[in-house]
């Protein structure tokens, strides 16, 4: 079965289901202007845009990221919205909690509407899509980087247990200090 990126009304609708760490489901005000000011100039490569969509319509993707970054996760929240690719139903590590609507957020904070179980494992089983983060960042404070290593043994396993098949996309941005200006 083919899967297609959710329109802004079905987006909405199966925004209420959402996991507090899924990316937002549509491109909210708040993501817009943080697309507008931090993003405009970064490019998604187009051939990139493609092995995830071949992916997508194979299995499950779950974008794969070495370090667990915001700034990150936003960027491909606004770009796979943009370009339609699959967003992450599931997080490990960030959430997109404040980029939902107002009316997820209260479902969100008052329990309606949060899937049950683990996130991870609820997100796969429902076909959706998931972004695993590697480890943390070492911070001055926090010497510990690994984060949670039992995801990719729970892939492992749902993999087992499925026809469908789960397929790590590893995610990378190489981000410069002067990047260079583009012409409008």
């Amino acid at each position: 079965s083919v899967r297609r990126p959710m329109t802004t009304t079905a987006a909405r609708k199966d925004a209420d289901r959402l996991h507090p760490t899924a990316m937002s489901a549509h491109m909210s005000l708040t993501l817009r202007i943080l697309g507008r000011l931090f993003f405009r100039n970064v490019r998604f490569d187009a051939q990139a845009a493609d092995v995830i969509r071949r992916a997508a319509r194979k299995g499950s993707v779950v974008y794969v990221m070495r370090d667990r970054s915001l700034i990150d996760y936003l960027f491909f929240n606004w770009a796979f919205l943009g370009i339609g690719l699959p967003i992450a139903r599931f997080s490990n590590g960030l959430g997109g909690v404040l980029l939902h609507p107002f009316r997820a957020i209260f479902r969100l904070l008052t329990g309606r509407g949060r899937e049950e179980g683990r996130g991870l494992e609820t997100a796969i089983e429902k076909g959706g899509d998931a972004m695993l983060f590697l480890r943390k960042p070492q911070t001055l404070t926090a010497r510990d980087a690994e984060l949670k290593s039992h995801y990719v043994l729970d892939l492992v396993r749902l993999q087992r247990k499925r026809e469908r098949p789960i397929l790590l996309v590893p995610q990378l941005l190489l981000w410069t200090r002067k990047p260079e200006r583009y012409q409008k």
